[in-house]
């Protein structure tokens, strides 16, 4: 028999069995070795985990030959086994298995895996880095904290979109995220994710509403940024244009996306070659502008029906910010239920099931039967 085909039936007689491993299943790079393929058909145990953990750690630096991706692979899938999930359930729904705590000690060793990660990658492959970083923060989801390690997301989450996202979907209330929220709520940069952050203020201010006054101020900075950058991403196509057509002997056009290939062409001019083009990220629906996308092949807003749309639902857009700014708070399901009824109306309640199905939220769905 071939070892592959031993392998295979090795992890069949194991997904079956489900054995629960020792404490001390783990305690070497030797022993992660001999188990990885087999790792994630065991049960989770707490302590076996925790080893794990330190074993990444402790192996970071070495100058020895290791996988240190390899680690963080198995590691993370090993910490799957820690939670109920199925096969259509969402990372946000999932939930530890019964008679499983993760402790407060595994907790900061996840959170500092994680910053080896982001801030100590030079001792992983350039293409490993975002596989590491994206292992490393799949361990975190559901993962609460202690001050010391929100506060340093807070000084940091400019740097990285995954500590942003560990703030903006943070498990638990907490008061270090509150203030981070209440400082940065009128951060132009999060514009897009202004219901995430209304959220964390809700945590601990549940009266708080998005003022429709902040909806419109967003709305027209937007479009005012969107249309700066559409006029540099023109000027870059006169250069482009200007270069072709004086250096065409030098130049070469794809003609399957129209872009401009120029491998003989220095880097400072290659620099003015415009990158694809992209508008702001909003929580409203953006017509196109068909007439530009017809001559330039790429989305751009169509902002005289986006603002005749604006115009016309400014209230509507302001009532799905609110629906969505409480369905992701950590409210309990009945104050969201009481709050959420506020904004309901014909036009928001497709809005409204989302919420309720992405809540799973019970008595906000026996709530809408009533307004049939």
């Amino acid at each position: 028999m071939k070892k592959s085909q031993k392998l295979e039936i090795q992890k069949e007689i194991l997904k079956l069995e489900k054995p629960y491993p020792s404490d001390n299943f783990i305690e070497s790079y030797p022993d992660f070795l001999k188990h990885r393929d087999y790792l994630a058909y065991y049960q989770f145990n707490s302590v076996v985990f925790h080893k794990l953990l330190l074993l990444i750690i402790s192996l970071w630096e070495t100058k020895n030959r290791i996988s240190r991706i390899s680690l963080l692979l198995f590691t993370k899938n090993y910490l799957n086994n820690a939670y109920d999930t199925t096969p259509s359930s969402k990372k946000y729904e999932e939930k530890l298995k019964p008679g499983i705590e993760l402790s407060l000690e595994i907790r900061k060793l996840i959170f500092k895996v994680f910053k080896l990660c982001i801030e100590n990658n030079k001792y992983l492959i350039e293409n490993q880095r975002e596989s590491a970083e994206w292992h490393s923060n799949s361990m975190l989801i559901h993962i609460a904290l202690t001050e010391e390690e929100e506060v340093w997301m807070c000084n940091n989450f400019s740097k990285y979109q995954t500590i942003l996202n560990r703030i903006l979907k943070y498990p638990v209330a907490s008061d270090t995220l509150y203030n981070w929220a209440l400082q940065n709520y009128d951060n132009k940069e999060l514009i897009s994710r202004k219901a995430e952050i209304a959220a964390l203020i809700l945590n601990k201010n549940p009266e708080f509403e998005i003022k429709i006054q902040t909806i419109i101020e967003d709305y027209q900075y937007q479009k005012k940024l969107d249309q700066e950058n559409y006029q540099k991403f023109l000027e870059g196509l006169e250069v482009i244009n200007f270069i072709y057509k004086e250096l065409g002997v030098l130049t070469f056009r794809n003609e399957i996306d129209g872009q401009i290939d120029r491998p003989f062409l220095n880097d400072e001019i290659d620099d003015t070659q415009p990158k694809t083009f992209q508008y702001s990220k909003r929580s409203y629906k953006v017509p196109i502008d068909m007439e530009i996308f017809n001559e330039y092949h790429f989305y751009f807003p169509n902002f005289k029906l986006l603002e005749e749309d604006f115009d016309n639902n400014i209230n509507l857009w302001h009532c799905k910010s609110m629906i969505w700014a409480i369905t992701f708070s950590k409210l309990d399901k009945k104050l969201k239920t009481q709050k959420i009824q506020k904004y309901y109306n014909e036009k928001t309640h497709k809005t409204v099931l989302l919420a309720c199905k992405r809540d799973k939220n019970l008595d906000l769905y026996k709530w809408l039967l009533t307004q049939a």
